[in-house]
């Protein structure tokens, strides 16, 4: 029976991508319908992509939470039973109009609403409470048809279509084995400056940009190790710790082309934590392609690595400005370094700090930033090097 812990439970999975397997034990679906998986020792259950898709398919997170209730057959066959009698209204009114967009709505679950229809009847499920707290009101009433509609057309993909197949458990994430981390169906938090990072196992990559934990540190660390390691603990630290060594290393080839990061001139006040960084893609022919923001550089560079970021579609457009907290904290750390406009016309821009592009080939950095991320820096540079040619075929070169 689905209780109030287990939506707690399902709320920390929508808002976090983790939560305790035992409180989800009421909707076991979750897992064979590819919405979660177990972790290694089976104690949490892990978002998956499929599950952060259907954020996007929702209004909002807690029609999320009643999608995701919805998936449990006992609610589902009662809640199909109550549309079915108000599909059967329609009909009996002979509203066309409200009937066809109801069935559209429930995609590919019509078919098992349209099964309920000889025996459908309005009448109350007898799970008022969990209704009433889902929907404000019980299932029979009115108010509650158009939320019941999109809970279960909008989980009939995963329910009736089965287009989400189980997911594999993803290993718990060690900040010292990169390789391991940046995995297909590993989710990563948005950037949260004032996040608390997670303790204890997790198998989703945190947001947090706070100060290392007193476990996370080593007494011998000098400063240089300090800041390394405060990069491969931090998710978004690392990720764009290695834009900046990438577009290092891809100078130092001599007519490879380059990776520029400049900002706009009207963030230049601001460059401590700017609101937009362009991507400039140079080829090796010499021609300079602006190919857009740093957030979609980002974006571009994860489905490469095949890690989903746990965000809804419609925040996308604000993701520019949620790394600007990011950048701020890296140049305070000097992992990032400011440059601005020069006399001979150099435009203001972004580079790796001199003192921490020294500490990644030491032998901290070389074993866990340098060599442990190489799947990372080739993601890079095949994203922002498909980038500059895709913007060229466009038309958009300089």
């Amino acid at each position: 029976m689905i209780t109030k812990a287990t939506l707690s439970a399902l709320s920390q999975i929508i808002a976090t991508g983790e939560a305790e397997a035992s409180s989800l034990a009421a909707i076991p679906e979750g897992q064979p319908l590819g919405l979660w998986a177990a972790s290694p020792d089976g104690a949490r259950a892990v978002a998956t992509p499929a599950l952060v898709e259907l954020l996007s398919r929702m209004p909002d997170d807690h029609e999320v939470l009643i999608g995701l209730a919805a998936c449990s057959p006992k609610l589902r066959g009662a809640w199909q039973s109550v549309i079915a009698a108000r599909l059967h209204e329609m009909g009996q009114r002979r509203d066309a109009e409200t009937l066809c967009a109801a069935i559209t709505e429930l995609d590919r679950a019509a078919e098992a609403v349209r099964q309920q229809l000889p025996q459908a009847k309005l009448a109350a499920t007898g799970l008022g409470e969990l209704e009433n707290a889902l929907f404000g009101c019980t299932a029979e009433q009115g108010p509650a048809l158009p939320k019941l509609l999109r809970a279960i057309g909008r989980t009939s993909l995963y329910v009736e279509g089965r287009v989400a197949p189980p997911v594999q458990p993803l290993p718990a994430v060690n900040p010292l084995t990169p390789e391991k981390n940046w995995l297909p169906n590993r989710l990563l938090r948005p950037p949260e400056e004032l996040g608390s990072p997670s303790i204890g196992d997790t198998s989703v990559l945190t947001g947090s940009l706070a100060n290392l934990l007193a476990g996370e540190t080593e007494a011998t660390d000098t400063a240089g190790t300090a800041r390394l390691r405060w990069v491969l603990y931090r998710p978004w630290a690392l990720l764009l710790a290695q834009v900046v060594f990438t577009q290092e290393a891809w100078a130092a080839e001599q007519n490879a082309g380059s990776l520029a990061l400049e900002l706009p001139e009207d963030q230049e006040s601001r460059f401590d934590a700017p609101a937009r960084i362009n991507v400039v893609v140079t080829r090796p022919t010499g021609e300079e392609i602006d190919c857009g923001s740093l957030a979609g550089l980002v974006r571009r560079v994860l489905r490469q690595l095949g890690v989903t970021l746990l965000l809804r579609d419609d925040h996308v457009k604000d993701f520019d400005a949620q790394l600007a907290g990011v950048v701020r904290e890296l140049l305070h750390r000097q992992i990032w370094k400011h440059e601005g406009r020069g006399v001979k016309g150099q435009r203001s821009c972004y580079r790796i700090h001199p003192e921490f592009s020294v500490d990644c080939y030491r032998i901290f950095g070389a074993k866990y930033f340098n060599r442990g991320c190489s799947r990372i820096t080739a993601a890079i540079r095949a994203t922002a090097d498909e980038w500059g040619v895709e913007r060229k075929q466009g038309g958009l070169a300089r």
